[in-house]
């Protein structure tokens, strides 16, 4: 016999120590397989006003656009009438610029191809790379994106929220704008 209803996941039961209804920053310390770093990365959640810890809810990540504004969070409307949990990570910000002046970017598999611009984009300097792409050695003229593993963060993320809510595992869905978007489509491939 094959169940239909999907396992809970382990955050099934626990109590979630913050207000409901908001959005609320976390960070996760993490292996990142691509530099053999450790990186902090960055995420809001936002549960719905009747979040129920014994109850199932399904989860949207959204992944924003290069550069973009990281408080945008589209889903929170949408969470909030369908009790859905949603999920707004945070790309890197490691370009080789001044403090404060890079872009968080996500990595979308393109770091050192020139498959994605024409002979006609200009050429930038490598101090325009992203440090982590620097470290790789995967600098070209049509990088503008970092190359940490960003697939990695998001099944970590995956398994950190199942850890601390109550997630339907079988209905996880992403989207994402721009660079995010991006991600999404090689997320998924």
């Amino acid at each position: 016999m094959v169940s239909l209803i999907a396992a809970k996941s382990a955050g099934c039961g626990k109590a979630y120590p913050h207000a409901y209804g908001k959005s609320r920053n976390h960070n996760i310390t993490m292996h990142d397989p691509a530099t053999n770093e450790t990186v902090t990365r960055s995420y809001h959640v936002n549960l719905p006003a009747g979040y129920k810890p014994g109850h199932q809810h399904p989860v949207v990540f959204w992944f924003h656009g290069w550069g973009d504004d990281p408080t945008y969070f589209p889903f929170v409307d949408i969470g909030q009438q369908h009790q859905v949990i949603s999920v707004y990570p945070l790309g890197m910000d490691d370009e080789d610029v001044e403090p404060g002046q890079g872009r968080i970017s996500w990595n979308v598999g393109d770091a050192g191809s020139t498959s994605t611009c024409t002979s006609m984009t200009e050429s930038k300097n490598e101090t325009a790379c992203y440090k982590s792409c620097k470290k790789l050695k995967m600098c070209s003229r049509c990088n503008c994106f970092t190359c940490i593993d960003d697939v990695h963060f998001v099944k970590t993320l995956i398994a950190k929220i199942e850890e601390d809510f109550c997630v339907d595992e079988s209905r996880l869905y992403v989207a994402g704008a721009s660079n995010g978007g991006m991600f999404t489509y090689y997320l998924v491939s």
